[in-house]
């Protein structure tokens, strides 16, 4: 098994062509860690995510999400912490503009004190993933502590 860490997230992308007094959005399943898994698990081979992930809409969504691409959610954190947003505006020509929203979010608040003792001996390989989850404290601390670990 393939163990992916890191971040879980939605990116919401902001309508350009909306009228000004509101702002369409559509969001879809993102985080580059989650999309390891994803994209292993869709190779058919058995991939699982370390996270800490939210009891709200979108965490709900993500988790209902990785039953259905068959990722392994045993490893799964569960807070009442918001998901984390990025928040994706498009230029005319195509650009991305980020805006991201993760104060506070689940996560980003993974504990080293929550990092599974033991890991199952089919675990082959660790990817950890995430321009934030690698920097930001406490999950920084907490993916250390998981590599160290299983080293």
């Amino acid at each position: 098994m393939f163990l992916s860490c890191g971040d879980a997230l939605f990116d919401v992308f902001a309508d350009p062509d909306a009228d000004v007094a509101r702002i369409g959005l559509n969001a879809v399943v993102g985080g580059s860690a989650l999309n390891v898994a994803l994209g292993l698990s869709r190779l058919g081979h058995p991939a699982a995510h370390f996270t800490k992930i939210s009891g709200d809409l979108f965490g709900r969504r993500l988790r209902a999400f990785m039953e259905r691409e068959a990722i392994d959610q045993r490893f799964l954190i569960p807070t009442e912490r918001n998901t984390t947003l990025a928040i994706v505006a498009l230029s005319p020509a195509g650009s991305a503009t980020y805006s991201f929203y993760t104060e506070g979010t689940a996560d980003r608040s993974i504990e080293p004190a929550e990092v599974p003792a033991d890991f199952p001996d089919e675990l082959e390989a660790i990817h950890i993933a995430g321009s934030y989850s690698t920097v930001s404290e406490p999950t920084a601390s907490a993916l250390s502590k998981l590599v160290a670990q299983e080293k």
